[in-house]
């Protein structure tokens, strides 16, 4: 009985885990999407008239990937270790075509 109890609150652990996670990665993703428009200063202009986004925007949305990739990182580290839709021992990589 008492294992019963216990393998109920590990998988409630890892349930709240797992939704923390995909709550991370949600927010990570909205900030991501947020963050494409360029901020004021970001954008300079050129000798020819035109403009272009500065050196700190780009900075701005490398960071933005990575919490991006790291918060997938989490969720897929959460769930057990397999990417979303990639079943124990699946290749990531798509087959080679047959000759």
């Amino acid at each position: 009985m008492r294992q019963l109890e216990t393998g109920r609150a590990v998988r409630g652990a890892q349930g709240n885990q797992v939704r923390d996670a995909e709550k991370a990665l949600a927010d990570a993703e909205a900030a991501a999407a947020a963050g494409k428009e360029p901020r004021p200063g970001e954008r300079i202009g050129t000798a020819g008239g035109a403009s272009r986004l500065t050196d700190e925007y780009w900075a701005r949305q490398k960071g933005l990937e990575s919490g991006v990739e790291s918060a997938r990182r989490n969720l897929d580290a959460a769930r057990g270790g397999q990417p979303a839709g990639n079943p124990a021992g699946a290749s990531a990589e798509p087959p080679d075509p047959v000759r």
